[in-house]
């Protein structure tokens, strides 16, 4: 006892809470435990989501959480950028995928998956940085390769920088954690309908059942079939339904049960050849010449056709008012058959193929060469499995406050492939002109041409944040983790394995930050942290690429350094975000489009990188009725070593700037319509200056610009809404390799209904 406090006195009743407050031989008072933050408490961001889906009201997202229970308290509180997607953005922009609602997210760029893995689906850069398994879902790794709809997403949390002290490997440019939609305590309906140009036809319901006083229910579901407009022969069909089941919502123990299950028929979309125009420095997608952006070499047999499981219990156990313990656990299945055809037009000269680069510029119609030998084909069947247990407690030694988190984290995942072989031979296709339906050949699965790989990681991790007075802080922590992934594939000639290639690595990953924070709506922060990517770390990603046949590489390691601040200002409505930051990153790799292998640069190890730059965001009201989201980052990328030093470093654009902004018109048209909802009108603006995909700058993809559109009527029964983008009908680019660019849609038009009872 000290100071007339003791344990019990404090509310540490429970025997664990106890057993640790005795272990960790400190004083806990009171006033620690019910208050460790002079801040708010974080928005939670289920409730973000639903209200946002019943209201239209878009927050200063500095004050919502996280999402993740190893990073507590809100965005404001995190000494690191962080951008928050509302779910209320993404219902009025009506983004049916993932990717479309990290359009609102500059300095995200998305490149074409190439090599053997034959990747597609989500590929995603944050900073010029891989980030292809960094998705997660609910704190957890969602490892397979696909398009990711967006029927099931609530809000979407991006962390900028090296992120592996809080989620374990990889994270070099961040992460992307998508925040499902989970049960609530309401009840409520809601139907939607949305169609319009490509053609595109999509319906989706949300249902959410209260049960009884602690437990609930929702189910939501999704059909969508579209043809890419501008793109032929290009399709999107997905279907996909989700449950939550929640126990002890309200309670100190609440304990999510969610199932997710989505089907994708797409056709793996690789874009339009980059070639170099004489008198010309770098090469450029041949759409920039002239060639028609509908122009694409798909084939009859292209396909990915993917079915994906995911199983996630989430439970957070609020074992005293000093101390919660979060246990989440996942398990997911994900199966896949890909086949792609990968056009391009080099110089290179040799039959049937002579210099159709040089002979497409001549104005003639020249054969194009493939890479991969015509495409990948490969039926692909993967699971994998995570827990993450974590504890957080708030207590005091002396004068001193204290937020500590730690936990282990173990994760496995296990791929196998089976390859299939070309019958005959694929026709040759013109670059003008592409036959995109003669056949003449035939894909067989191929039982003597398999692959098998799996990786396990155990991670500890441990972070204090220790408060000096009620200003100033210091968060110090560090995660360890061994990871060791196997790789083997089998001789074509007689379907046996090879030897077993192993790649094992043990990686420490430190964080450290000074954060100030003279109010709560004022937080100033200095943070060092390093990141840790193992090879053979994209198992269900792209079995074989990361891990060479020879010896195995060094694992990549990024160290961030950044400085910021985040200021809420009119009376907490509007949040403003600004970062100085820089990421060095050592023995970086690519992988090479024709071999399927690695590019490595001098000796052993791979390329360093350095990407530095400034960010800066705006979030949430500027008035009652007027709500904007806009982002602006510049990004300066070199190449530090190998044969490329001096370059800039690929996928990193030097200016990008997103704007999403509505204004509720209602009280200005009322007099005029006399109507009892609630009318909307909005709209937004993309840029990018463009960027390398490549760090050997050969070939450079030309900026984007889209300026969106939206009006929209609501009542608390139903909307209606016309979304419009692309207005000046630009031709842009989504998704880029060295050797292609794949142009995105001009001009679209989409109208939505929607019911809510």
């Amino acid at each position: 006892m000290r100071d007339g406090h003791s344990l019990r006195d404090a509310g540490g009743t429970g025997t664990l809470g106890a057993s640790l407050a005795a272990g960790l031989g400190v004083f806990l008072p009171m006033d620690a435990w019910a208050q460790p933050l002079t801040a708010p408490e974080a928005v939670n961001l289920d409730e973000l989501s639903v209200i946002g889906s019943n209201g239209g009201y878009q927050p200063n997202t500095l004050s919502v959480g996280t999402g993740l229970s190893r990073l507590p308290g809100r965005v404001q509180d995190t000494p690191q950028a962080i951008t928050v997607v509302p779910g209320e953005v993404i219902r009025q922009q009506q983004a049916t995928t993932l990717e479309q609602a990290l359009r609102n997210v500059p300095g995200i760029t998305v490149s074409a998956g190439e090599g053997n893995g034959g990747l597609n689906g989500d590929q995603f850069r944050i900073r010029g940085f891989q980030a292809k398994n960094d998705v997660y879902l609910d704190g957890l790794r969602d490892f397979g390769v696909y398009a990711r709809d967006a029927f099931n997403i609530g809000d979407v949390v991006v962390i900028k920088g090296p992120t592996s002290e809080t989620l374990g490997l990889g994270t070099v440019g961040g992460a992307v954690n998508i925040v499902s939609k989970k049960a609530l305590l309401t009840d409520f309906t809601a139907v939607d309908a949305l169609g319009g140009s490509g053609p595109t036809a999509r319906g989706t319901f949300d249902i959410n059942r209260q049960i009884d006083e602690t437990t609930a229910i929702r189910l939501t579901g999704m059909v969508h079939r579209q043809d890419i407009q501008d793109r032929d022969f290009v399709k999107s069909d997905r279907a996909g339904f989700a449950a939550s089941l929640g126990f002890g919502l309200g309670t100190d123990t609440t304990w999510h049960l969610n199932y997710l299950y989505q089907y994708t028929d797409r056709t793996p979309d690789y874009g339009v050849p980059t070639a170099l125009r004489p008198g010309d420095s770098v090469a450029r997608p041949l759409t920039e010449f002239g060639l028609d952006r509908s122009t694409s070499y798909v084939r009859p047999t292209d396909r990915d056709i993917a079915n994906v499981h995911l199983a996630t219990s989430l439970m957070k156990w609020t074992v005293t008012p000093w101390l919660t313990v979060t246990n989440d656990t996942r398990l997911s299945f994900y199966d896949r058959s890909f086949a792609s055809t990968n056009a391009i037009c080099t110089n290179a000269a040799g039959p049937p193929v002579t210099n159709c680069a040089r002979d497409f510029f001549l104005g003639l119609n020249p054969l194009v060469t493939y890479s991969a030998g015509g495409g990948s084909t490969y039926d692909q069947d993967a699971w994998g499995a995570q827990n993450v247990t974590t504890a957080l407690a708030k207590f005091s030694t002396g004068f001193l406050r204290h937020e500590l988190v730690t936990g282990l984290d173990v994760f496995y995942q296990n791929d196998a492939r089976l390859n299939y072989a070309v019958i005959g031979t694929r026709p040759n296709q013109q670059v003008r002109t592409p036959d995109n339906y003669s056949l003449g050949y035939a894909l067989v699965k191929n039982p003597l041409n398999r692959r098998i790989g799996d990786g396990a990681n155990l991670g500890y991790f441990i972070s204090d944040r220790v408060w000096l007075n009620e200003q100033f802080s210091l968060l110090g922590g560090v995660r360890v983790d061994r990871f060791v992934s196997t790789y083997a594939t089998t001789n074509t000639a007689t379907g046996i394995f090879g030897p077993t290639v192993t790649a094992a690595s043990t990686g420490v990953s430190p964080k450290g930050s000074a954060i100030w924070q003279p109010t709560p709506e004022q937080t100033y922060y200095f943070t060092f942290a390093r990141g840790f990517s193992p090879q053979g770390q994209y198992v269900t990603n792209s079995t074989g690429i990361e891990i060479p046949n020879t010896a195995a590489l060094k694992p990549e390691e990024s160290d961030l350094y950044e400085i910021g601040g985040k200021v809420s200002v009119l009376d907490g409505q509007l949040g403003l975000a600004a970062a100085l930051f820089r990421v060095d990153k050592s023995n970086s790799f690519d992988v090479d489009p024709i071999t399927g292998g690695l590019i490595l640069g001098a000796l052993d190890a791979g390329e360093k990188r350095r990407v530095e730059g400034f960010e800066f965001s705006v979030t949430g009201r500027l008035t009652e009725n007027w709500s904007l989201l806009a982002g602006y980052t510049h990004l300066e990328g070199t190449v530090r070593s190998g044969t490329s030093r001096g370059n800039v470093a690929p996928y990193v654009p030097e200016n990008a700037f997103t704007m999403w902004t509505t204004y509720d018109v209602t009280p200005l048209m009322r007099p005029l319509w006399g109507l009892p909802g609630k009318i909307t009108v909005g709209g937004g603006v993309s840029f990018d200056d463009g960027y390398f995909p490549a760090s050997d700058n050969t070939a450079r993809i030309p900026g984007t610009f889209s300026l969106d559109a939206l009006i929209s009527y609501e009542t608390d029964a139903y909307r209606v809404a016309v979304n419009a983008y692309n207005l000046t009908d630009e031709l842009n680019y989504g998704a880029a390799f060295n050797t292609r660019a794949v142009p995105v849609s001009g001009r679209t038009v989409l109208f939505s209904a929607g019911l809510r009872f």
